[in-house]
């Protein structure tokens, strides 16, 4: 068994991209780490035969590769698969979710540093009550609320959807104020108020979470870390409710914002958020000052076409 203090997993479809992060993280994580891939299909076999590859050091390939789409549960299946393979061959501590986009900007010197790095995140878990819900459709109009148009969920009268001021977990949050609405919608601020719980509410685990009376948690996933008795519940619960787990595999919505996030929160174990949220900052030294990034985090997205740190 291979002794880690952090494992930092993966999800990879690109080599060009991988050595980029490959190079961050060696400069700026000085802790004791592993990183796991994840990789497409085409990109395994690639890897598999290269040189470059082969002679890197604290980088292993997982056997169980995956394609993945955007928007899709497959992305939450390579995280899946990537926590079953490291603990199967691993003792570690911590365990850091990256995409291919992902970069280091802050080094990472102790494990109390991930920690460190997450405390500014507020904390309002979502709870849905009742336990049975309506079909119903986005609709848009005005809020009094918010004040103007606005892409909301038109429940009926019986249905509420409250937000929990208390937290289990200190620190941690959703990242989304309200539970309403459809990403996809043509409304100009249903990306800002909506996101994706309609699609989210029709999935498995969540029939499970609210006739359980239990909580949702989400966060991007990009600089999600789950320390190892979390990886543990995750893989207990999913290897326990097969029907849950092929379901969000198979979803066609953002499960790996909300899925790991929910199964950890409502069990015993440790989760922080490291990264800056799920959109790309271009240029990382001269974003304004309404999109900044935070000295208290580790990790940001990046499409990799500009220089980096």
């Amino acid at each position: 068994m291979i002794k880690t203090c952090l494992v930092i997993s993966i999800n990879a479809y690109q080599k060009r991209k991988l050595k980029i992060q490959l190079d961050t993280i060696y400069r700026h994580v000085f802790l004791d780490y592993v990183v796991l891939i994840n990789a497409s299909e085409q990109l395994y076999h690639n890897l598999n035969k290269c040189d470059w590859f082969k002679s890197l050091d604290k980088v292993l390939l997982n056997p169980q590769y995956i394609d993945k789409q955007r928007m899709h549960g497959s992305i939450t299946h390579g995280i899946y698969l990537n926590i079953k393979f490291a603990k199967s061959t691993m003792m570690f501590d911590y365990f850091l979710v990256m995409s291919q986009n992902c970069l280091f900007y802050k080094k990472l010197n102790t494990k109390h540093d991930l920690k460190n790095s997450s405390s500014v995140i507020e904390k309002h878990p979502v709870v849905i009550s009742p336990l049975n819900r309506c079909s119903c459709k986005p609709v848009c109009k005005t809020d009094s609320l918010t004040g103007g148009g606005s892409c909301t969920r038109e429940w009926e009268s019986n249905y509420i959807l409250p937000l929990v001021n208390s937290a289990k977990y200190n620190g941690y949050q959703t990242k989304y104020g309200q539970l309403v609405g459809n990403t996809n919608s043509r409304c100009p601020t249903a990306r800002q108020h909506c996101w994706w719980w309609l699609q989210i509410l029709n999935t498995k685990l969540a029939q499970y979470i609210t006739e359980k009376n239990l909580k949702f948690f989400c966060s991007a996933h990009e600089g999600l870390v789950f320390d190892y008795t979390s990886c543990n519940n995750i893989m207990i619960f999913l290897d326990t409710y097969t029907d849950i787990r092929l379901d969000i595999f198979s979803f066609k919505c953002c499960a790996e914002e909300v899925a790991l996030q929910t199964i950890a929160g409502n069990s015993d174990g440790t989760m922080y958020y490291v990264g800056n949220g799920n959109e790309y900052l271009e240029k990382f030294l001269d974003i304004g000052p309404d999109r900044p990034v935070s000295n208290n985090r580790l990790i940001y997205k990046s499409r990799m076409r500009t220089s980096v740190l």
